[in-house]
């Protein structure tokens, strides 16, 4: 037997045993070695004529004698795959044997090997005999049979044999196919692999598909498009695929498997900032990625940790690209640093767009705001002014700087009265401003001032003055417990300090005209701290020796001071920053009346003719004293503080600076000025009361504002100036007070104790001056109770007349809000009921018949009473006529009491 050296054996068969039949396909016993998936017939001898054989462990036959190749004498071989399977042979081996027991040379001398793939019409193998009794191994190429999927035949035909004796035979010891397969008829799946690119995973294509296949994997899942493309892979799992086709499979394939996509790096995106007066400019990669490398379009530029791009040119456009080590990014959106740092003014347009907090301003040409309404207020980084150009900043206009002005030799800076050059940073200023303050006066009208530059003298205020009438304060001199007084104000103006003059032009009194003082210098800006003193007298008043009005313990403790800056500053602000020294108000003197021979004498000296007192304006967090001061000092406006007995030492600083300051700080409040405006800010809810006598009229402040309590508030309380001798005040207890704060919400429950002061017998009025806020709500009643005559009375219709003596009453009459000691009824008869003078004094009802009439004078006092009158009109003719003010009681049938108030 011919052994197959360890390949692949399909069939082999040693022919042992005996054969019996020649047309019987014969295979042996024992011995043979058959692949599980095919079918073998055997071996058989075919002849025609027929023709003996003989068999003894080999397959012999002999009459081998026709000189050409016999096609009807040969051995067949016959095999068949079987259902599913197909053959790809590659070997023949076969052991051939030619018996010639004469020793004659009468066997076939020619053999060939034909196969039935081609209708036994080509030789797969032939073979010349040269020898007798010759024996030889064939081993035949048949690797073109391949893909057998039926029955195949080999046969081997021999001839040229001289003898048809028996003895004289040729045949087949043994045979075997080797090296060969036997496979699945459905070809095994072969499956390409492509790797991940970037963006997009690896692909796996079958590619023997067929389309008359399907296709099953392992594990499940992925499917197959035409072409064979597998679809719906996971990336890196492992996966085998059969085909299938009529009930038969194909082998599992190699096992294949795709990996993910290459990540391709986030597009890069980038933030700039543009180069201002106070940045360099950056660009950043926002979402930077330290494991990348980033790629600029033109080259240079770099990038550090965070993402931060280094290396730019200004204005330059830029892209880049981000690459981390397998695939790039795409290329980012154009990008540039932008020099936005300055822009120049060249008296028409901006060369880098108009100015702002973050870019600088220079001004080489006129910028006249007065003669050209379409320049706007500038907002700049710096301001620099170039020679020879001249800004002209008009009347409410602001210029507001982050950081520094800079007014260039030859070049000019004027600031118009009314505006405002406010700056932010604490940095100095180069070059000189000329700033405008007008005050609308007379020649006896005192102006108080300060001085928003540096290094201005106040005898320049008034070129007119001869600064007879110009003036400091001390807080503190050396009089009698050290009461403060005026000094000659002549100086270098000091910042932050105030000062007074008159006499500032030759207006004749009553008969004021615009005047307007310029203050050249370079403009103060930033931290500034101005010198507050106080004594350290606490006892009571006093006399001081020089004066007919005495003296009180806060007498050593005034300050003037002033507004330092060229713009408004914020009073809140100022009282807020400087609660630990200074008490929660401030007096702004307005000086509506002129000088008198009535009014008081100050405490400090005295004149011939006063000023009154009440022509300040008191102002806290609660508001003013009188309507008109919005809470907005405005520049070189000089005003009176107080330092407290409970600050830290007699002597301190107060403190401005320029958080004080603000654009929206309207500055055209300068008192005394022609047209001061209401403010705009409403509150919660304000009422002025007024003291109203036949020549003058004070006035008191109750505000219900947020912030405030009942209580003393440091902020929103504020004393009364008790020297005067004509006021009205609201009372916190003993104290009396031209500002009081009251608690929100508001309570109509509430009520204030009113204190006033006449400076003589006679007949004054209580009178609503003004009220904002909820009180402009005309349903919510404004009451006054004159707890002397029991008469609560609607200050809403009318003000209220009284009578008194000369002096302080503390617990006369109460503000409030309600009335419930009248029921609706008695609104209803007060209505029905009317009292008029002729000769007499009438009193007629319309509803009701009088039963009882009084009649008191404003002290109280009875005059005369009337009982049981029973009808509806009556003339007291026991009354005569004085021109007095009285009050008369009616009682009517039902009970209810009309009081009036008339003047008989």
């Amino acid at each position: 037997m011919i052994g197959y050296q360890g390949y692949a054996q399909i069939f082999t068969d040693p022919l042992n045993g005996s054969i019996t039949s020649g047309n019987t396909y014969f295979k042996s016993a024992t011995g043979t070695t058959t692949n599980a998936n095919i079918n073998v017939d055997g071996i058989r001898y075919i002849s025609s004529p027929s023709t003996s054989m003989t068999a003894n462990n080999a397959y012999f036959a002999y009459n081998w004698t026709s000189n050409n190749i016999n096609l009807t004498k040969y051995f067949e071989i016959s095999l068949s795959p079987k259902s599913c399977y197909q053959i790809n042979f590659n070997t023949l081996d076969i052991s051939f044997k030619i018996n010639d027991q004469n020793s004659n040379n009468i066997g076939p001398t020619r053999v060939a090997i034909r196969c039935s793939s081609d209708n036994y019409t080509s030789d797969l193998y032939t073979y010349s005999i040269t020898t007798i009794n010759h024996a030889w191994v064939a081993s035949i190429d048949i690797t073109s049979l391949t893909n057998i999927s039926g029955n195949i035949k080999f046969r081997i035909y021999a001839w040229g044999g001289n003898s048809s004796n028996s003895n004289n035979n040729f045949g087949i010891n043994d045979y075997s196919f080797t090296n060969g397969s036997v496979n699945s008829n459905i070809t095994t799946p072969i499956v390409s692999t492509t790797a991940a690119t970037c963006g997009a995973a690896g692909t796996a294509t079958i590619t023997n598909y067929s389309a008359g296949n399907s296709y099953t994997f392992t594990p499940t899942g992925p499917t197959v498009s035409a072409g064979g493309t597998i679809n719906s892979m996971v990336t890196g799992t492992s996966y085998t695929v059969r085909a299938s086709n009529g009930g038969c499979n194909s082998a599992n394939s190699n096992s294949f498997s795709i990996t993910a996509a290459l990540p391709i790096p986030a597009t890069p995106t980038v933030n700039t900032t543009s180069i201002t007066c106070a940045t360099s400019g950056t660009a950043t990669i926002t979402n930077y990625n330290a494991l990348n490398t980033y790629t600029f379009v033109p080259t240079g530029p770099t990038v550090s940790a965070g993402g931060i791009i280094n290396g730019m040119v200004t204005g330059t456009s830029y892209t880049v690209q981000a690459n981390n080590g397998s695939c790039t990014s795409n290329t980012s959106s154009s990008f540039v640093i932008v020099d936005n740092s300055s822009t120049t003014w060249n008296g028409s347009t901006w060369s880098n767009g108009n100015p702002d907090l973050t870019k600088n301003a220079i001004i080489n040409a006129d910028y006249d705001m007065v003669n050209n309404s379409a320049l706007a207020n500038i907002n700049a980084c710096s301001l620099t002014i170039n020679s020879p150009a001249k800004v002209i900043v008009k009347s409410n206009a602001t210029f507001t700087l982050q950081n520094t002005l800079t007014v260039s030799t030859g070049a000019t800076f004027n600031i118009k009265n009314n505006a405002s050059l406010i700056q932010i940073n604490n940095v100095s200023n180069n070059g000189n401003i000329n700033m405008e303050r007008t005050a609308f006066i007379d020649f006896r009208d005192y102006v108080y001032w300060s001085s928003p530059v540096a290094g201005f003298n106040s005898a320049n205020i008034s070129a007119y003055s001869n600064n007879a009438y110009l003036y400091k304060w001390n807080p503190t001199t050396g009089a009698t417990n050290g009461f403060g007084n005026w000094a000659n104000g002549v100086e270098t103006m000091v910042l932050g300090k105030g000062y007074i003059e008159r006499g500032l032009n030759n207006a004749p009194l009553n008969s004021p005209v615009n005047f307007t003082a310029t203050f050249t210098g370079i403009p103060n800006n930033g931290n500034i701290t101005t010198p507050i003193a106080r004594g350290t007298y606490t006892g009571v008043n006093y006399n001081t020796g020089v004066s007919t009005t005495p003296a009180t313990d806060d007498d050593d403790n005034w300050n003037l001071l002033g507004n330092p800056y060229p713009s408004a500053i914020s009073a809140a602000d100022f009282l807020n920053a400087n609660a630990t020294n200074l008490d929660g108000f401030v007096k702004i003197w307005t000086h509506g009346m002129a000088p008198s021979t009535t009014a008081p004498d100050p405490f400090y000296n005295n004149y011939v003719y006063n000023y009154d007192p009440n022509d300040y304006i008191t102002w806290n967090l609660s508001g003013a004293s009188t309507p008109g001061f919005n809470g907005y000092i405005a520049a070189g406006q000089g005003f009176i503080t107080k330092m407290k007995h409970t600050s830290p030492t007699t002597t301190s600083t107060a403190q401005f600076n320029n958080s004080m300051r603000n654009a929206s700080y309207t500055n055209n409040q300068f008192y005394k000025s022609a047209n001061n405006q209401k403010s705009s800010n409403i509150e919660e809810g304000h009422i002025w009361i007024d003291l109203v006598s036949s020549s003058a009229s004070t006035r008191a402040l109750v505000a219900y504002v947020n912030g405030a309590t009942d209580e003393k508030d440091q902020m929103y309380d504020a004393q009364a100036d008790m020297k005067s001798n004509f006021r009205i005040n609201s009372l916190l207890g003993p104290e009396r007070l031209i500002i009081q704060g009251k608690k929100v919400p508001f309570d109509s429950n509430d009520q204030v104790f009113i204190a006033y002061s006449a400076p003589t017998n006679g007949t004054y009025s209580i009178a609503i001056g003004a009220v904002d806020g909820l009180f402009t709500d005309l349903s919510q009643n404004i009451y006054l109770e004159d707890k002397q005559l029991n008469i609560i009375h609607n200050l809403r219709s009318t003000p209220y007349q009284f009578t008194t003596n000369q002096g302080e009453n503390t617990n006369r009459f109460v503000l409030r809000y309600t009335n419930q000691t009248l029921s609706n009824d008695t609104f209803v008869f007060s209505n029905s009921v009317s009292v008029y003078a002729n000769q007499y004094l009438n009193i007629k009802s319309s509803s009701e018949n009088i039963t009882d009439i009084k009649v008191f004078d404003v002290l109280g006092k009875t005059i005369l009473s009337k009982n049981k009158i029973g009808k509806n009109e009556i003339s007291l003719t026991e009354l005569k006529a004085n021109s007095s003010v009285i009050i008369v009681k009616v009682i009517l049938e039902n009970g209810n009491e009309v009081t009036k108030k008339v003047i008989f």
